[in-house]
């Protein structure tokens, strides 16, 4: 059995992130739902982000893991398609 790295998929998909989405299904929904953050640690490093949905103020921690490049993009709160739905409805 091969012992994958974690971190494959993540640089397995930075050639086709920094080129243009086209028509990729699956890299559109993956980009949907989180943010890329490149960085050089090499070592777990917190760091504070804002969550994307309009309306939203909340700020949460990130870990930002050596050789991973996708990030969620929402809050804990918003993180599910039903919590974002909700957000957007009463604004």
């Amino acid at each position: 059995m091969i012992e994958r790295d974690k971190g494959s998929v993540e640089r397995g998909l930075l050639p086709v992130i920094h080129a243009d989405v086209g028509d990729d299904p699956h890299l559109s929904r993956v980009l949907e739902l989180n943010q890329v953050i490149k960085h050089n640690y090499h070592y777990d490093a917190p760091q504070m982000v804002s969550c994307a949905l309009p309306g939203c103020d909340v700020r949460f921690e990130l870990t930002l893991i050596p050789h991973q490049v996708l990030y969620p993009k929402f809050c804990p709160r918003h993180r599910s398609a039903y919590q974002r739905w909700l957000h957007r409805r009463r604004k």
